[in-house]
């Protein structure tokens, strides 16, 4: 089962000042007015307002999963690294990537001098950056797209949602790592069919 563990001092903080607040503002004099026997029946109310004041002080607290052998779980939302896929073909360690939007469209202007414009449809272009690959990765995706001579391919981007898009791929740059002369940093721009 796994635990929790705040990891931003800051929101413990506000947490506890919200409980401190509670405390001192709305549980002591309760506990004062309960002690004299005037009255029980503020009890309940006075607990569900102090569940309250807890729970908007917890949901300011940045929390993580921890898990039973102490690792702690990794957050998708701060994973560098997307996953991106060509027919199937996974496009490994996708850092960073552009996305632009390119009008099918007619433009002119009219006699009287305003701009006309007549739109089919807006298509998706995306410019993938990744990081230093083995070069087998990068064989494989460069030998895929060679093999259907760069035709269009069901494109998917992690980050966008699983449904498939209808794309053509093209590599425009591959960059060898001196340093590391087995991989390859890839520059690919996929166009919507």
């Amino acid at each position: 089962m796994a635990g929790f563990l705040c990891v931003d001092i800051d929101a413990c903080i506000v947490a506890f000042t919200y409980f401190y607040i509670f405390a001192s503002v709305v549980l002591l004099p309760v506990v004062r007015h309960i002690w004299s026997r005037k009255a029980l029946s503020y009890l309940l109310p006075v607990g569900m307002i102090g569940l309250g004041a807890m729970h908007i002080g917890v949901r300011q607290i940045d929390w993580i999963a921890v898990g039973t052998d102490g690792d702690v779980a990794p957050d998708p939302e701060k994973t560098p690294e997307k996953t991106a896929y060509f027919d199937g073909i996974e496009i490994p360690l996708v850092y960073a990537y552009q996305t632009a939007r390119q009008l099918i469209a007619d433009k002119r202007r009219t006699v009287g001098g305003r701009m006309r414009m007549d739109v089919v449809a807006a298509k998706r272009q995306w410019t993938l950056q990744t990081r230093p690959m083995p070069k087998a990765h990068r064989d494989a995706i460069l030998d895929y797209l060679r093999s259907i001579n760069y035709q269009a391919g069901d494109f998917i981007l992690t980050e966008l949602g699983y449904t498939p898009i209808r794309a053509l791929m093209m590599v425009q740059d591959d960059r060898r790592d001196v340093s590391h002369p087995d991989r390859h940093s890839l520059t690919l721009l996929v166009m919507e069919e």
